[in-house]
């Protein structure tokens, strides 16, 4: 895995993690429309209904979120321990803006007020940096 993977792990589960919150919030408001109809005819007993599923898929969801930030967590701390290593300081800050800040290219060159040419330049150092922490430490 290059540095450029490596970096972008972080931002990957994050959008992961977000999916699934779009699906959780989906599905719940699916099983809020579910409703009952009564009526004084006999009907077949079903082990599921709908808003069973519903219920079991939220679940379901919810506990991979949890395992997915989880796992976001461990993944962020590793990229911070990695990209504190990284010199100088204006080489490290822009590595912590674009992966762990997940901020765009356009964003980094702002809140650093350099242009995004030197943004990119400065981006470019600090991934064969990550490379070389990379090879070395063996990820």
């Amino acid at each position: 895995m290059d540095a450029k993977e490596y970096l972008e792990q972080a931002h990957s589960m994050d959008l992961q993690i977000k999916s699934k919150i779009a699906q959780l919030k989906s599905i719940q408001s699916l099983s809020q429309k579910v409703t009952q109809v009564l009526t004084d005819m006999p009907k077949a007993q079903t082990l599921s209904s709908s808003l069973e599923d519903a219920v079991c898929k939220s679940v379901d969801i919810e506990r991979e979120i949890k395992e997915a930030v989880s796992c976001l967590g461990v993944i962020r701390h590793d990229i911070e321990d990695k990209v504190a290593l990284v010199k100088p300081t204006e080489v490290r800050s822009v590595l912590e803006l674009r992966y762990l800040a997940f901020m765009d290219w356009d964003e980094v060159a702002a809140s650093m007020n350099y242009t995004r040419r030197w943004v990119l330049k400065l981006h470019s150092r600090g991934l064969e940096q990550v490379d070389e922490l990379l090879k070395r430490g063996g990820t």
